[in-house]
């Protein structure tokens, strides 16, 4: 059966930030896989870690701290505006204190005190040449404010608790002896000039009070303020005649364009009975309905009608669903219906043989009369309300300039009214028997000593460790992986690009000489190496999948994939099935030169032909000397070999292939060098790797596979070529390696296979010369 034609690579449905994702997660993978095998190394680097770690935790010396905590407030930063503004912002203020506690003023005055204190609460003092003892103090004090509060933590580290806690207390004393000799207090005459300040605020507030009592009366306010629900009724009585003033003005408007439309309705023979309908609201419904013919009684007769035969209508449609068209009560609706559309039809006949020509003149000349009426109305109507209007807006914009003064005056009592009670507050909280400044300062916590050594600590020294053997480690696994680019094991190459070892085969020693009887397989059917390859068919054949056609390709050239496949061929066929093999590798056709049949037609003559059937296959079909084993060659080298192989062509030519041998051995470039392996992999049942672990490098034989799983091609297995003799305990046990340059390269073919490019869809010349089958 043929399968489904593989698209095109240009046309995959992955985009190119998928294909990165997927990049990066291979890669990730690839990483803690590599971490895995590499675990000795950092545990190794954690356990060196860890000893130094534990060596300086035991040797270094240990460090305690002594802590206090200074509350620091601002009385007043502008007693004659306290409460009203303030212009000193609390950060700056607290962030000055910091640097004033190591200046040199209090570090001087705390060194004072150190000095008479006993030698053994010197002891960071020691051996320091005196000149130096405030940048030594400066550089183990440390100030700094806890966030979003006014409070100062400082901190003091010595060789002893002791010392510690002598030394803070020390600095903390010298810190408030300066601000006690700083700032002094000034309270007695603040107090003085906040009551001649009061007082003055007292009269102007008393003659503000007398002023908004006479506003308010000439106002007279009702308590109606902006932002009330309430509206005041002048503004009510203003919003409410505009509104009426407006539906004057539209109704008068289109009385006049309804006597312009009935005007010139008249004078060209125009339907007047629309216009019926505009004006029923100015001349009512039971002289519309007689200017077009029609009684109420009749009207509302037509009306009741209409109403009963859409229920009708429903009623037949629901009923249709479960009764047939014959059933009694279908046909009695359909009768009712019918005879209700005739009724209706005969009644507006007559309604339309009614209205004639002249009682078409009669109507225009009765509408013509009643818009006059009525326009005349609206107008007077609208003189009327337009006066009204004027009256009632006059009076609302008096209103509004009232209430803006009234506003004013309020607000300025209101900022009298606060400005007195913060003049109060001020004066209530000035404590005249006290001595302090704007600044104060609290000690809110006492210098306390550590118990316990703050350095150095066990958990950071732990944590460091760690973390430092862990980053070590990775880096020393990184670096051994990249020197070892080589598989090592079976086991690795598996776990590494996910796919299982369905075969190992050891170096072949061949004749060196063109011809399917040169094989291995043939020429020493009994040997160890050829019973790989009869493990390998057997290992395919227990799979449980239906693999007759399969494709072998590896991830560079030279891994001898060409070798194997043919080797492979051969078991096939001595074991009765008829095998074909294909040469596909159309950019340097490895099995064509093996059985020597360069300069013959082939694989790009097939998939080029404007016309596909099978005689023409078979003709480019070839015997190898091999029973049951045939070839088709690669053939001249096309122009574009991708694009022949995700033509239609190729799928039918598998097909043709699969319904004539029992077994069809495809044999692809490697990946790296072309994407048609990747192609040719969508059409085969399996997709075999070749790979030589003592040349291949490990991360480009991952990309490959990792480049057919992003194209949707999963590999059936790896094959493993050129094993040495010498595998023991799962390592191969190389003694000799392969030149990673070898190149790919498509300029040093032989000359017979130097033949021009074929165009696509034009069918080929006849070779000069065909190898007999």
């Amino acid at each position: 059966m043929q399968r489904e034609s593989a698209p095109r690579l240009s046309e995959t449905e992955h985009g190119s930030d998928e294909f990165q994702a997927a990049d990066a997660i291979h890669a990730a993978l690839r990483f803690l896989r590599m971490l895995r095998r590499k675990k000795q190394y950092i545990a190794f680097s954690l356990l060196v870690t860890c000893a130094l770690g534990a060596f300086y935790y035991l040797t270094a010396d240990k460090v305690y701290e002594a802590k206090a905590q200074l509350l620091v407030t601002q009385t007043s930063p502008d007693m004659l505006n306290a409460g009203v503004s303030s212009n000193l912002n609390n950060d700056a203020l607290v962030a000055t204190h910091e640097r004033l506690i190591e200046s040199s003023v209090v570090l001087g005055g705390a060194l004072d005190r150190i000095r008479k204190l006993d030698s053994e609460l010197k002891v960071d003092l020691a051996g320091v040449p005196e000149e130096k003892w405030k940048d030594l103090l400066r550089g183990k004090l440390s100030a700094s404010a806890a966030r979003r509060t006014s409070i100062i933590e400082l901190s003091y580290r010595s060789k002893s608790t002791l010392a510690a806690r002598a030394v803070l207390e020390a600095v903390v004393e010298s810190y408030l002896e300066f601000i006690d000799t700083s700032h002094k207090d000034v309270s007695v005459e603040i107090a003085t000039i906040l009551k001649d300040e009061l007082r003055e605020k007292e009269r102007n507030l008393k003659a503000k009070q007398e002023e908004w009592v006479t506003v308010s009366r000439d106002a007279g306010d009702l308590g109606l303020r902006s932002g009330s629900t309430v509206v005041h009724p002048l503004v009510q009585r203003a919003v409410k005649m505009n509104d009426i003033l407006v539906a004057a003005r539209e109704k008068r408007l289109k009385l006049q364009a309804s006597e312009v439309a009935v005007k010139h309705a008249i004078q060209t023979g125009g339907d007047l009975r629309q216009y019926l309908v505009e004006l029923e609201p100015t001349i009512g419904r039971e002289l519309m309905l007689n200017g077009l013919g029609m009684s109420p009684r009749f009207a509302q007769v037509a009306d009741e009608m209409e109403q009963k035969l859409l229920a009708d209508r429903a009623l037949l449609q629901s009923q249709a669903k479960h009764l047939g068209p014959v059933h009694p009560t279908i046909q009695m609706l359909q009768q009712k219906i019918a005879d209700s559309e005739r009724y209706l039809l005969e009644y507006r006949a007559k309604i339309n043989a009614a209205n004639g020509p002249q009682q078409e003149q009669q109507l225009g000349e009765m509408l013509l009369s009643m818009i006059s009426e009525a326009l005349t109305e609206t107008q007077a109507n609208e003189e009327q309300l337009e006066r009204e209007y004027a009256i009632a807006e006059a009076e609302a914009v008096k209103l509004n300039g009232r209430m803006t003064s009234l506003q004013l005056v309020e607000n300025e009592l209101q900022r009298l009214r606060n400005w007195h009670d913060t003049l109060l507050n001020q004066i209530a909280n000035i404590d005249l028997q006290t001595e302090g400044g704007d600044i104060r300062v609290s000690v809110v916590g006492e210098p306390v000593a550590s118990p316990g050594a703050v350095a150095p600590r066990l958990r950071i020294i732990g944590v460091l460790s760690i973390f430092a053997g862990c980053a070590i480690g990775i880096a020393i696994a990184y670096v051994t992986d990249l020197l070892e680019d080589r598989f090592q094991s079976p086991d690795e190459l598996q776990e590494q690009v996910g796919v299982s070892v369905i075969a190992m085969i050891q170096s072949l020693n061949g004749s060196g000489e063109a011809g399917g009887q040169n094989l291995h397989m043939f020429t020493n059917p009994k040997s160890a190496e050829s019973e790989a390859f009869r493990t390998l068919r057997t290992s395919l054949s227990l799979q449980g999948s239906d693999f007759s056609k399969l494709a072998v390709t590896s991830s560079e050239p030279g891994d001898g994939k060409t070798t194997v496949i043919a080797n492979l061929a051969v078991t096939y066929a001595t074991a009765g099935k008829r095998t074909l093999l294909i040469d596909c590798d159309l950019r340097k056709p490895g099995l064509t030169r093996l059985f020597d049949m360069r300069g013959l037609g082939g694989v790009s003559q097939l998939l080029t032909q404007a016309d596909v059937v099978a005689p023409i296959w078979n003709h480019e079909v070839k015997g190898t000397g091999i029973p049951n084993l045939s070839i088709i060659p690669a053939g001249p080298r096309p122009q574009d070999p991708t694009e022949l192989f995700s033509s239609s062509h190729f799928g039918e030519l598998l097909a043709w292939a699969e319904a004539n041998y029992d077994q069809v051995l495809v044999d692809c470039p490697p990946v790296v060098a072309a994407s048609d392996a990747a192609i040719i992999g969508r059409f085969v049942d399996g997709l075999m790797m070749v790979v030589q672990p003592a040349k291949n490098h490990r991360k480009l034989v991952i990309r490959s596979v990792e480049q057919l799983g992003q194209l949707g091609v999963q590999l059936t297995g790896i094959i493993l070529n050129r094993v040495d003799d010498s595998v023991s305990g799962g390592q191969f046990g190389y003694g000799y390696g392969y030149g990673y340059g070898y190149g790919y390269g498509y300029g040093d073919e032989e000359q017979d296979d130097t033949v021009d490019a074929l165009p696509m869809q034009q069918a080929p010349t006849q070779p000069p010369h065909r190898k007999a089958a």
